[in-house]
């Protein structure tokens, strides 16, 4: 697998993770893989250096700790172990300060109160049943079907009284109509129907069923840049793994707003279909999250949507929109559209 300029990863991953102190995690020990505590400062990456406080950042909560010699080295390319080294580093802090937040008292009411916000959307099964139920049993379509039936008998009518086919005699015979609306859906009667599922799972024409089999299921992802309706470019890194439960998987993001100071951490549950290609993946999903801005913490809720192509079976670019909601006090809806790339494992 082609080596990660250092760079990049320093800029994607690491630029954006500035958390309150309420939430920070207390470094008691070496990070793993580590063999020496982290300098203060590393004498090959100046202070005036652009990447010094994301670098310093990232040492401070144990991320990077630099080479035994006590340098940086950014200009060096990441190999595999490295990218696992920060990996997994990444995932003991991210579960450091989830335990964190939810050992806090506060945690437990604030939870209470988003459950009760959402819990209109309770209902949202019931009405998609009934709108269903309603669309199986609507009314015949006999009375258009019959006007149809007189329309091709006027046209040919008047064909004959004007002595030349003015009017098309090749129209669609009134019985080929379906009946009920329900016969319309499933695509019954020739000509009016739309494309349905397949007995196989796929589609007709195309080939499309869940995805619960990959053979590298855990996989780090990196955004090197999102075009939000905040107007902001963000940066994100993410940990997932895919088919926890059958199709079901789930994942980590964490994401940082330059522009609002923001930074976002969500845990989402995601299904995924293999469509139309062997290497193309789509994906869906929801899950909550947190939003730590200066102005205030907020809950958030968010519908992620997205496609990844599978370059290789470790390497894959992906696509993703993602709309949130971030209750009180900030009470704001928020899309983005990010792009990047995952490495599987």
């Amino acid at each position: 697998m082609a080596k990660v300029p250092y760079f990049i990863v320093l800029t994607l991953v690491t630029l954006s993770f500035t958390l309150s102190p309420s939430f920070a995690k207390e470094v008691t020990q070496l990070p793993t893989g580590a063999i020496k505590a982290a300098p203060y400062d590393y004498p090959d990456v100046p202070k005036d250096h652009w990447a010094y406080q994301a670098l310093r950042a990232m040492t401070d909560i144990g991320i990077f700790t630099g080479y035994p010699n006590g340098s940086f080295q950014g200009n060096n390319t990441l190999t595999r172990y490295e990218v696992s080294l920060v990996a997994a580093r990444l995932v003991d802090y991210v579960d450091a300060m989830f335990n964190a937040i939810s050992g806090d008292p506060e945690f437990a009411d604030r939870l209470k109160q988003v459950a009760a916000e959402l819990q209109p959307l309770g209902s949202m099964d019931r009405r998609v049943n009934a709108v269903e139920d309603s669309m199986n049993n609507a009314a015949s379509l006999e009375y258009v079907q019959n006007l149809e039936t007189r329309i091709i008998a006027l046209e040919r009518a008047m064909n004959e009284l004007l002595g030349e086919e003015r009017f098309s005699a090749d129209m669609t015979n009134a019985s080929d109509m379906p009946l009920t609306a329900a016969a319309a859906t499933t695509g019954s009667a020739s000509g009016f129907g739309v494309q349905r599922p397949s007995v196989d799972g796929g589609l007709n024409g195309a080939d499309v069923r869940f995805r619960n089999d990959n053979p590298y299921p855990f996989y780090v992802g990196f955004s090197p840049g999102i075009v939000s309706t905040s107007g902001g470019v963000y940066f994100g890194a993410q940990v997932g793994y895919d088919g926890i439960v059958g199709p079901v998987g789930a994942v980590t993001r964490l994401t940082f707003n330059s522009a609002a100071d923001e930074l976002r951490l969500s845990f989402d549950a995601t299904v995924r279909v293999q469509a139309f290609d062997e290497k193309l993946e789509l994906y869906g999903g929801m899950g909550p999250g947190f939003t730590f801005r200066p102005s205030g913490t907020s809950f958030l809720f968010e519908v992620p949507f997205g496609a990844e192509y599978l370059v290789t079976e470790q390497v894959g670019v992906f696509m993703q929109l993602t709309t949130s909601y971030a209750f009180k006090p900030i009470n704001q809806v928020d899309s983005s559209l990010s792009t990047g790339i995952n490495l599987r494992f």
